[in-house]
C-alpha cells in the first residue's frame, strides 16, 4: 500500500486560508446587507379590490360536477365560486346573512 506524502503546512496554506476566510466574510456581509434592505422594503402599497375582470383557476382534471358541498377535491372548490349559501360566516366564526334576508335559531334545538 502506498504511503501518504505530506508536504507539510507552508505559508502559501496560510494565506489561502485567510483568503478564503475573508471572501466568506465578505460574502455573509453582502448576504446580511441585502436581507436587511429587503426586509427595510416599504411593502405598504396594497391596492384596492379589483371589481370584475377575470379569474383564472388552474385545475387538475375537470370537475365531474359542480356542487359545492361534494367531497371531489375540485368539484367543491368550483361549486363554491358559482353558488352563494344562505349564510357565511364573519371572521369570529359567527353566521351573517349571504342570501338570506333574516332567519331565527330555535331555542330548543340550537338550530
Amino acid at each position: 500500500m502506498r504511503g501518504f506524502i505530506s508536504r507539510g503546512h507552508t505559508k502559501l496554506d496560510d494565506q489561502l486560508g485567510d483568503l478564503m476566510n475573508s471572501r466568506i466574510k465578505s460574502l455573509s456581509l453582502g448576504l446580511i446587507v441585502l436581507m436587511l434592505a429587503t426586509a427595510s422594503v416599504n411593502t405598504s402599497t396594497a391596492q384596492e379590490p379589483m371589481v370584475g375582470g377575470t379569474l383564472i383557476v388552474n385545475l387538475v382534471s375537470e370537475p365531474t360536477v359542480v356542487d359545492p358541498y361534494s367531497l371531489a377535491w375540485n368539484a367543491g372548490h368550483v361549486g363554491a365560486q358559482l353558488f352563494n349559501a344562505l349564510l357565511r360566516f364573519d371572521k369570529d366564526l359567527k353566521p351573517e346573512a349571504c342570501l338570506a334576508t333574516k332567519w331565527q335559531v330555535n331555542p330548543t334545538e340550537g338550530t
